[in-house]
């Protein structure tokens, strides 16, 4: 089983931040556990080319870089995922009682806490639907040092800033809004599209 995500800024985004970047997690069967985390990253001057591979056996993280050619290994959580397969696997669960995601966010291990607030109603350009509003606080657990990465995922993984997902309350469960509480103002996110 594959998650492609392809993140591109449009329009006046390219402004603040130039960005074509590509992320491809594999999962073993019937499960939503990654088995390989890969990032190709093309972000302003900044670029990355590397996966990461998970054994839950050993709880470490393999992470081959193809730009330095460096192979890491560090620990892991025996439930650790990417930002995206979290993102999954809070669509799996919504509105469920779950246990604590443990989120790899570029070898470091976060914890994040999951609240469910209340039901809202969005309105998106692919309709407007009952949600769960979910808010997500991160929490650091490894010692490592904070290394530069990519926009899009590792950069929203801090103590700092609250994350919000509205996900709908229907079999679809499609995550159609988001919004990172940072400063000096706030960052949403709205579905466009949609294919099953």
């Amino acid at each position: 089983t594959f998650l492609i995500v392809r993140a591109k800024s449009i329009s006046l985004t390219k402004i603040l931040a130039k960005m074509d970047n590509l992320y491809e997690v594999k999962f073993a069967k019937n499960e939503l556990l990654p088995t390989s985390y890969k990032k190709i990253i093309n972000q302003n001057k900044y670029f990355e080319n590397r996966i990461t591979y998970y054994d839950r056996t050993s709880l470490s993280g393999i992470r081959k870089s193809f730009l330095s050619n460096t192979t890491i290994q560090y620990p892991i959580m025996k439930n650790s995922r990417d930002f995206f397969s979290s993102l999954l696997f809070l669509r799996k669960i919504n509105g469920l009682k779950f246990e604590k995601i443990y989120l790899d966010a570029n070898k470091i291990i976060w914890s994040a806490d999951l609240t469910l607030m209340k039901k809202e109603k969005i309105s998106t350009q692919i309709g407007t639907f009952e949600c769960n509003k979910y808010q997500i606080k991160f929490k650091k657990i490894s010692n490592e040092k904070k290394e530069r990465s990519d926009i899009l995922t590792n950069n929203l993984v801090n103590e700092k800033g609250i994350l919000y997902f509205w996900i709908t309350d229907d079999k679809y469960k499609i995550p159609v809004l988001a919004k990172y509480m940072c400063k000096p103002f706030p960052v949403y996110w709205k579905i466009e599209s949609y294919e099953n």
